[in-house]
């Protein structure tokens, strides 16, 4: 017979170990690739070179405003021997990124799914693709409510059988968002760190109580990995809410990117050291081998900051299908391996994602981490990361440095909730640069092509 204290005891342990295994299915759950993740990420290896932007503008960040005829293109290749099809839905979220349990019919005006029509076949010499593409918010399936927004692609027919999701915004544009980003006051850091000053206008839009219905989100450089959440007013003074002198407005300056440059495959150019083809017509290129420059002195030079621009600069009419792939090889000489995590590529050419695909190997005899992606051709920027185990944050400082005068762009999103809402809605948007005006547009001085 049981005693009272042995069953709470026998009862504590029986919820421990449920616990943990409803824990432990989760974590399996979302390893496995058909788990849905509200975050950008890419399900199939056959799907490559996804990108979303505003319609016309390939270096914009996927931000458009409920009340102007603005659209987003989503775009990618699929590399799989046989032709798809491909439907996408659309699932509103809440300031951080979970579902916001809406229905449908709450922020879509007419249908709730819808198929993606537009595809050509790809007329580049080696890697054969078919190239899918959308523009949205459409006749069909009209966005009526601000936020956050996650578009799900998945095969035709099979909702469970997800290609890609990927996260774009809606804004309202209520309110008024000035600042600006200087070399931190902490002047332990001073040389290290940029931070944030910036004030919010709420003359024409009233916010009742700015520390409980408002919710800011800083960004940089379009990372969400380091995304600063939830950060609060530092000062309400009438119609200004003012955010100062916080911890969560300073950010690790990081380096300038490195870049290199595929655009002509015929061509060796920007840190390309060698270039071939194979017998079978697939492009091989290699990199210069890097270096550490976590010590060195800053180098200023004009980067895309961590993106990429895809573009075949040989004969093409249109680089959508007329760009080749390739596959990119680096090296990374490092004296001995990290023991303590992994080195991975990273920027936009990753996804900003950490996985399998560009983890580094290290090489003990050649005292070097090798990695190696395929790469649609263009002009990209990438850096070399360290993620330590069990922590989800790419740390861009051990191997690259970080540097106050670095040139950096920081998006603040700015989410109101009313009273009467049941969802966050995305009021203001505003991007500030640590070092000049924001250009959007892809001028030639980045020596990336026209």
């Amino acid at each position: 017979m049981i005693s009272k204290l042995g069953y709470n005891q026998f009862t504590i342990c029986l919820i421990l170990v449920i616990s943990t295994l409803s824990a432990s299915s989760q974590d399996d759950e979302y390893y496995n690739e058909d788990y849905l993740r509200f975050e950008n990420h890419v399900y199939h290896e056959n799907i490559q070179t996804v990108q979303l932007n505003i319609d016309g503008n390939i270096m914009s960040a996927p931000i458009i405003n409920l009340y102007a005829n603005e659209k987003l293109r989503l775009s990618f290749d699929d590399l799989g021997e046989d032709h798809i099809n491909y439907n996408y839905t659309i699932i509103h979220c809440s300031a951080n990124w979970e579902d916001s349990e809406l229905f449908s019919t709450e922020y879509i005006q007419g249908v709730p799914e819808d198929v993606i029509y537009e595809n050509s076949y790809s007329r580049s010499i080696g890697q054969t693709y078919v190239h899918h593409w959308l523009v949205f918010p459409s006749d069909n399936m009209k966005i009526i409510r601000s936020g956050n927004y996650l578009i799900k692609v998945y095969e035709e027919g099979d909702s469970e059988n997800i290609a890609i999701t990927w996260r774009f915004m809606i804004t309202e544009n209520r309110l008024e968002v000035n600042g600006r980003v200087f070399p931190t006051n902490d002047s332990k850091y001073r040389f290290y760190k940029q931070e944030l000053n910036f004030t919010i206008g709420s003359e024409s839009y009233l916010v009742t109580n700015p520390y409980d219905d408002l919710k800011v989100t800083i960004l940089q450089n379009g990372r969400w990995d380091n995304a600063h959440y939830d950060v609060q007013p530092t000062f309400v003074k009438g119609d200004e809410i003012e955010y100062i002198n916080q911890r969560d407005l300073i950010f690790n300056g990081g380096n300038e990117f490195r870049y290199f440059d595929i655009k002509n495959l015929t061509l060796r150019a920007g840190y390309v050291k060698k270039y071939y083809r194979d017998s079978l017509g697939f492009h091989h290129v290699i990199l210069e081998d890097e270096e550490k420059r976590a010590h060195k002195v800053y180098s200023s030079y004009i980067d895309i900051n961590g993106r990429r621009y895809i573009k075949n600069d040989y004969l093409s009419q249109d680089s959508n299908v007329d760009a080749d792939y390739a596959w990119v090889y680096f090296t990374f000489p490092q004296p001995q391996r990290i023991t303590d995590g992994d080195v991975y590529l990273f920027g936009e050419l990753t996804n900003w994602e950490t996985n399998q695909q560009n983890k580094m190997i290290y090489y003990e005899e050649e005292k070097a981490y090798k990695g190696k992606l395929y790469l649609k051709q263009g002009y990209y920027n990438y850096q070399y990361v360290f993620l330590k185990d069990n922590t989800t944050e790419a740390d861009d400082i051990l191997l690259e440095g970080m540097h106050s005068e670095t040139e950096n762009d920081y998006t603040i999103l700015v989410y109101h909730r009313q009273m009467a809402d049941d969802y966050d809605r995305l009021i203001a948007v505003k991007t500030l640069n640590s070092v000049r005006t924001l250009q959007l547009t892809m001028p030639i001085k980045f020596g990336i092509g026209n």
